[in-house]
């Protein structure tokens, strides 16, 4: 493969996570509009600990948003963190992404507390924990490329984490971010084996 074919691959590549993280905002924004109008009856469908009737809330709640603020801090954050993961690797990106949103999903339903968590923090932590750990897990210069930037910017952010505060889902903040170590833990590859486009 020729130089303008491998930057044309990139770039490609590059144009295929931005187009999947842009929808992923959409969808995440239209849920919310579409909660408003039903004056919060979506809302009520996050994750309620132990109570079987609302398990689907581990898929959903990730998509459900208290209000304006809460949905907008949240897309700040998660929309980089989601395009840098897919841009490390675009296969083991999404397949992070659903187990981030499973496993944290999970942690929160059996080991949290509290009546109905929703927000998009447990997979904005999850991220973080995946792309802080990419460089720990598979020892190679590109993973800490990535990893060693968001170590710098999201570590005090990951310590605030551990403060508890009034009406924020400390259980899904925890739990996204081991379900974010465990999806790097579990789904590395050997820098020459993985599928990965180079500089």
């Amino acid at each position: 493969m020729s130089l303008w074919e491998k930057f044309k691959q990139v770039l490609n590549t590059l144009k295929e996570n931005f187009v999947f993280t842009l929808w992923f905002m959409i969808v995440i924004w239209a849920v919310y509009f579409l909660d408003c109008l039903s004056l919060g009856y979506l809302s009520r469908f996050g994750i309620h600990p132990w109570d079987f009737k609302w398990l689907p809330g581990i898929i959903l709640m990730p998509f459900l948003h208290k209000n304006f603020a809460h949905i907008f801090i949240n897309s700040l954050s998660l929309a980089p963190l989601m395009f840098i993961a897919l841009s490390y690797n675009q296969r083991t990106g999404y397949n992070a992404i659903v187990t981030i949103i499973l496993i944290g999903g999970l942690g929160v339903f059996f080991l949290g507390t509290g009546d109905n968590h929703i927000g998009a923090s447990g997979l904005i932590y999850g991220l973080i924990g995946y792309l802080m750990f990419l460089g720990y897990f598979e020892k190679s210069l590109k993973a800490w490329f990535f990893s060693i930037p968001i170590l710098f910017f999201y570590t005090a952010t990951i310590f605030l984490m551990m403060i508890p505060v009034e009406g924020v889902s400390w259980a899904g903040h925890f739990w996204g971010f081991v379900a974010g170590v465990l999806a790097a833990k579990i789904l590395y590859k050997k820098s020459e084996n993985a599928n990965r486009f180079s500089w």
